[in-house]
C-alpha cells in the first residue's frame, strides 16, 4: 500500500498477494472430501501463505500427526517475522516520496531512504 501513489492503485498491487491465498483456499476444499490428502495440499500446509487453511483442514480430517502442525506453525510463525520486517523497511522507504510512483526496485535498494531535495 504504500508503494501507491494514490489510493485507487493500492488494491491493484495487493492483487499478486492475494493469489496464494486463493489456490490455497480452493485447494483445501479437495481435502475435505477426500480420503486421503493430495501431495499439492499436503504441500502448501507448509507454504506460509496458504498454511493457516491447509493445515487447519487437514488436522481437522486426522491426516497430520501433531509435530506436523507444529512444524508448519514454526515456519509460518518465521515467515511472519521476516514479512513484518520487509514491510517496515518498504513502508520508511517509500512514505517519503507522497506523490510520486514508487518503483520497489527503488524501494529495496541500498541508497538513501528518502529523495533529497
Amino acid at each position: 500500500g504504500s508503494l501507491a501513489s494514490r489510493v485507487e492503485d493500492a488494491q491493484s498491487l495487493a492483487f499478486p498477494m492475494q493469489i496464494p491465498l486463493f489456490v490455497g483456499y480452493f485447494a483445501s476444499f479437495t481435502a475435505i472430501g477426500a480420503t486421503t490428502p493430495s501431495s499439492l495440499v499436503t504441500v502448501l500446509a507448509y507454504v506460509p501463505f496458504t498454511a493457516p487453511m491447509d493445515m487447519s483442514v487437514l488436522t481437522a480430517t486426522g491426516s497430520v500427526a501433531w509435530w506436523q502442525v507444529g512444524v508448519s506453525m514454526l515456519i509460518t510463525l518465521a515467515t511472519i517475522v521476516l514479512a513484518a520486517r520487509f514491510a517496515s523497511v518498504v513502508f520508511q522507504r517509500s512514505i517519503l516520496r507522497i506523490g510520486q510512483r514508487v518503483r520497489l526496485r527503488s524501494v529495496l535498494g541500498r541508497g538513501p531512504s528518502a529523495p533529497r531535495s
